[in-house]
């Protein structure tokens, strides 16, 4: 596969990811993991950029969690040579990663307001999972 191949089949995949979202809402991770809103999302044949809206904290027990802020918008952006998969992630090399199967996205929701933390971790950042 050529290298413009593979840029076009990243564009068409992840392009396919955002069809068909639980409530609009992704999991997002960075230094948080939350449940989020992806707003303006573009794709074009350069890259992918989107706004997340943070909208609830999956608390890990570490020093970031303390920095989650709910409804504080930032954007996101990732050339298509820089985007892979990380398990069922989308991820940008390790800067952010993106779950958007809309069952894990309810199921960590429930999970959350169940207050069910570890097993919503298990589902994400679990070595098996990446």
């Amino acid at each position: 596969m050529t290298e413009l191949e593979n840029m076009n089949s990243k564009k068409y995949l992840f392009r396919s990811h955002f069809q068909n979202l639980y409530e609009d809402k992704v999991i997002y991770y960075e230094r948080n993991l939350v449940i989020a809103d992806l707003e303006s999302i573009v794709i074009t044949e350069d890259y992918f950029s989107a706004i997340v809206n943070p909208l609830i904290l999956i608390p890990r027990g570490n020093k970031f969690d303390k920095y989650f802020v709910k409804n504080k918008k930032f954007s996101i952006h990732c050339r298509w040579e820089q985007c892979k998969y990380i398990g069922t992630a989308l991820a940008s090399y390790h800067v952010w990663m993106i779950w958007t199967e809309p069952e894990l996205v309810k199921k960590l929701e429930q999970l959350v307001f169940e207050n069910r933390f570890e097993e919503a971790l298990a589902l994400t950042l679990n070595e098996d999972n990446n």
